[in-house]
């Protein structure tokens, strides 16, 4: 297990191996974990390992990816949480971009179409 953890020096943290992943949570040697869209922090006994979730989902996506991950840690009885957070603009292809500006700008324009001043312009017949 040591041989599959590591210290990126570029982002000073604790890094653990993909497929250690898998291995830690079934014999139990992660206390806790705590995920977000493209990161996972799973304590062990004295430090905390970052995972790449995104990675670890292409990477085992035939034995159930992050879902299956999440529910071997509930299983053993590893405390886990998932945060919610905003996923960056940059993150999303275009179509999904495309679909985020336009859906904005349409509610935009409905919220201004529903003010006074456009309501009181509109009874004139202007």
């Amino acid at each position: 297990m040591v041989s599959k953890t590591w210290y990126n020096d570029v982002k000073n943290r604790w890094e653990m191996d993909l497929v250690a992943v898998t291995y830690a949570a079934s014999k139990k040697l992660i206390d806790s974990a705590q995920f977000r869209h493209d990161w996972g922090a799973l304590k062990g006994d004295t430090k905390e390992y970052y995972v790449n979730i995104k990675e670890f989902e292409r990477l085992f996506e035939e034995f159930g990816g992050f879902d299956g991950l999440y529910v071997k840690m509930l299983a053993s009885g590893i405390p886990t949480a998932v945060r919610l957070t905003w996923v960056p603009f940059s993150e999303l292809n275009f179509h999904q971009q495309f679909l985020l500006t336009s859906s904005l700008l349409h509610q935009c324009l409905m919220e201004l179409w529903r003010t006074r001043a456009i309501s009181y312009a509109r009874g004139f017949g202007c």
